[in-house]
């Protein structure tokens, strides 16, 4: 939220932006860190003995409730709270549980990677299944996909996308501003109960910007798709950028490497 963060080679972290509570200008500096995150107003890292570090603003005891110890393998931050994996691969959650999304967390282990929404949060396991849980408005839980070799996955304020063993990107949850792929009005977007999981670009053309035009203020989500970034979102919010033109692509697309919601 207004801020922003990031790490050199080295290990070191830089901040920038609003400074409200501190979370640009308390950064820690005794460590190399890796597994950079930020939510609103704060931010987590791992140290070099992979302990969590956090910094910002604390209302939820995003910054003091965060777990103790070494090891961790993995971070994800959401806006009000987040989600570890232990170096036994449990989740341990802290910071705000409107929605259940602390108190919920799943028991037992295996977890690989984790990710922390406005509300909920979901989890890969080992054999890359997907967990999620806590508050499910908009099926951001009940409607995960099913089956396992999902290898990433990324929650947003309301909807999540997964990356399956086949490279293609899945999305579920809040579909209002086209977030889940379904670009409106092309393919009938906007449905607020949520189409899930929807598979990006196998019914519905993408829209495609250059990189440095995004608008990161929407909810967008991005991806690298072979050489190109694929963007989709609601043109009128803003998301296209300060040149506002857009190229409808149709056909498919798969073998998607990496992606971030928001």
């Amino acid at each position: 939220a207004s801020h922003s963060c990031a790490l050199d080679g080295s290990g070191a972290i830089a901040c920038w932006g609003y400074n409200g509570f501190g979370q640009t200008s308390n950064i820690p500096t005794s460590s190399t860190y890796s597994g950079l995150q930020s939510g609103a107003h704060y931010n987590c890292v791992l140290d070099a003995s992979d302990s969590i570090v956090c910094w910002g603003r604390d209302d939820f005891a995003q910054i003091s409730g965060k777990p103790t110890g070494a090891g961790f393998i993995w971070l994800g931050v959401g806006p009000y709270h987040a989600c570890a994996i232990t170096p036994s691969g449990s989740i341990e959650c802290w910071g705000n549980n409107t929605g259940s999304q602390v108190s919920s967390t799943p028991a037992g282990s295996g977890y690989v990677q984790v990710t922390a929404g406005r509300d909920h949060s979901c989890a890969l396991d080992e054999f890359g299944a997907i967990s999620c849980w806590g508050d499910d408005a908009y099926r951001q839980v009940s409607h995960r996909p099913t089956g396992t070799g999902y290898t990433a996955i990324d929650a947003g304020w309301w909807h999540t996308c997964a990356i399956s063993a086949g490279g293609e990107l899945e999305c579920w949850g809040l579909d209002d501003e086209g977030q889940l792929g379904s670009l409106q009005p092309v393919c009938g977007g906007g449905d607020a109960d949520a189409w899930a999981p929807f598979e990006v670009g196998v019914s519905c053309p993408l829209v495609y910007w250059d990189m440095e035009t995004l608008d990161s203020n929407g909810d967008v989500v991005d991806a690298i798709g072979g050489n190109n970034l694929e963007a989709y979102g609601n043109p009128t919010a803003g998301e296209p950028g300060v040149h506002g033109t857009t190229f409808q692509l149709t056909g498919t697309a798969d073998h998607f490497l990496s992606m971030s919601a928001y």
